[in-house]
């Protein structure tokens, strides 16, 4: 498997805005233009955002869908929940269900009906607590940093998997085993982590939201053209919670106060990485 996160060697201008901005120290500089650390590196993607020369890139998979697509066997494209936050330009989210159908797929779903799923699941793990503390993410990032820097945390990570390999799950019982899953998201470290599911989870193909557009563009595919579509059954209840802040807890109404609550929440790269050694200071 190819490196995810790649500098080009010619674009870089040394500006050392990719090494103040990775969280894990996984950039360095040689043979005068940064280079990505893969023993090191999370996949997080912060680096490829703030490349202003744009040198850092991950790896496409455009014309792997289109194969996929391309192929005699069903293919799903199960679209993550902040999909709407990401296209705010497409007026109703029936016009973009209707986009991504005519760029040739069979089914189009929303991968909230398996982010309930799993927020079920949380909370019939934090239900049955028997006084081990677990570490819940549906971001590859964290489990990969807890992996390389934490590895004594490794068996206080949640043994759930993240909500779109539930979906993948769910799309081969209802529309067939044979069924081809492309993952649609804004999460640049899900390439790599849906590799590592088989069997009735594995996920086929993964594309960011950046490449989303530009299929859509090299199709002339815009809502101009095309009627109102609904997501395929099943449908999501409040996993379209999923892109807030909590959203999963608040997916299942899991207890949140500050006095009676049990669970510390964290957003963004300083949270994260404080929380762990709070995690790992209060546990430990």
């Amino acid at each position: 498997m190819s490196q995810l996160v790649v500098v080009d060697p010619d674009k870089c201008n040394l500006s050392f805005t990719c090494i103040r901005v990775c969280p894990v120290k996984a950039i360095k500089i040689e043979d005068n233009h940064a280079k990505v650390v893969a023993e090191r590196c999370v996949d997080c993607g912060h680096c490829v955002t703030v490349c202003a020369q744009n040198a850092i890139s991950y790896r496409q998979e455009k014309d792997r869908v289109r194969d996929l697509i391309g192929s005699d066997k069903p293919t799903a494209a199960i679209c993550d929940p902040s999909i709407s936050g990401e296209f705010v330009d497409i007026s109703d989210f029936r016009k973009f269900v209707a986009m991504i159908r005519a760029l040739g797929f069979d089914y189009v779903l929303d991968t909230a009906f398996g982010v309930d799923l799993i927020a079920y699941k949380y909370k019939d793990l934090l239900n049955d607590f028997h006084g081990k503390y677990y570490i819940h993410t549906v971001c590859p990032p964290v489990p990969w940093f807890v992996e390389k820097f934490h590895p004594e945390l490794v068996e206080n990570l949640a043994p759930l998997v993240p909500p779109y390999v539930a979906m993948a799950k769910v799309v081969r019982e209802m529309y067939g085993h044979d069924a081809q899953v492309v993952y649609i998201t804004s999460c640049v470290a899900a390439k790599d982590d849906a590799r590592m599911h088989k069997e009735s989870g594995r996920v086929d193909g993964v594309i960011t939201f950046v490449e989303l557009r530009e299929m859509f563009e090299e199709n002339g595919i815009s809502e101009n053209f095309v009627e109102f579509s609904d997501f395929d059954p099943p449908v999501g209840r409040k996993g379209g919670l999923f892109p807030i802040r909590r959203g999963m807890l608040q997916a299942v109404d899991i207890n949140q106060e500050l006095l009676s609550g049990d669970i510390i929440s964290a957003n963004g790269k300083t949270d994260f990485l404080q929380s762990i050694e709070e995690f790992k200071r209060e546990t430990g």
